[in-house]
């Protein structure tokens, strides 16, 4: 209605104030000077630090925790899952698929023969902050030669503490969709199994595991699957395989 003649707030005279500041930022970085390695490509950890955060997190003195925090890691890293895929998992997100073409084969025995086909873990992803309308989506793994890197058996020992040894969760009823269906994978407690986890107590209790672990990043929850791809890289894969959401995603060949 031209009844404000001020001008637009982000003007020039905005452009210059953000440069200014970016710019005080950089050089105050230096005189503290600061880690520069700290928020760069530099961030991550290293394959031999996939162990050393599982022991860290066996180690924890809450079994519950510790186990959690292993299978939230794990599966960030080898499934390439966001932490809102992680926490919104269910159990009936999780099936076994076989891979008749990977894996090693005794001798005699051909690729597709059932008792010798290689099996891999898939876990759907049909909803999450990239897809809000149902698409599906799935991660997935092999086992690993080392248990201290292994998604499949952190899973196991985390469902084995939860209805063998801790006492407090009931084992689900299998007989029946409505007993089970809504139990998640990173439960919130073990009085509320159907309950996720959240976000800021993900966070934090990730946070001690990498300070007990030495690793040392500014990404907290988004880490594993940020290293994960620039591992992937290095391995030579081609950023289209990574990003591909099909029901064999190429990162498996990567790791296992």
């Amino acid at each position: 209605m031209g009844i404000n003649l001020a001008p637009p707030p982000k003007g020039h005279v905005f452009q210059l104030l953000m440069k200014s500041i970016l710019y005080s930022k950089a050089s105050l970085k230096r005189i503290e000077e600061r880690d520069r390695g700290e928020g760069t490509l530099r961030d991550g950890y290293t394959t031999s630090q996939i162990p050393q955060h599982t022991t860290a997190c066996w180690e924890h003195g809450k079994p519950d925790i510790g186990l959690r925090s292993s299978l939230d890691f794990l599966l960030g890293h080898h499934c390439l899952m966001r932490l809102g895929n992680r926490l919104g998992a269910e159990l009936p997100d999780c099936f076994m698929l076989d891979v008749p073409t990977e894996g090693s084969k005794p001798d005699g025995q051909v690729s597709h023969d059932r008792d010798y086909t290689t099996k891999a873990f898939v876990i759907l992803m049909d909803q999450g902050k990239t897809n809000t309308h149902g698409r599906m989506e799935y991660g997935g793994a092999f086992r690993n030669k080392d248990v201290k890197m292994c998604v499949v058996s952190a899973l196991a020992f985390f469902l084995f503490y939860r209805w063998q040894v801790e006492g407090k969760e009931k084992t689900p009823n299998f007989g029946s969709s409505s007993h089970w269906y809504s139990t998640k994978i990173i439960r919130r407690s073990a009085d509320q199994s159907s309950q996720s986890l959240s976000d800021n107590t993900a966070r934090e209790q990730t946070k001690r595991m990498y300070i007990k672990c030495g690793i040392k990043a500014t990404a907290v929850t988004h880490l594993p699957r940020q290293t994960a791809v620039k591992h992937a890289a290095n391995l030579l894969v081609s950023d289209p395989d990574v990003r591909y959401p099909g029901p064999l995603p190429v990162p498996w060949e990567c790791y296992y």
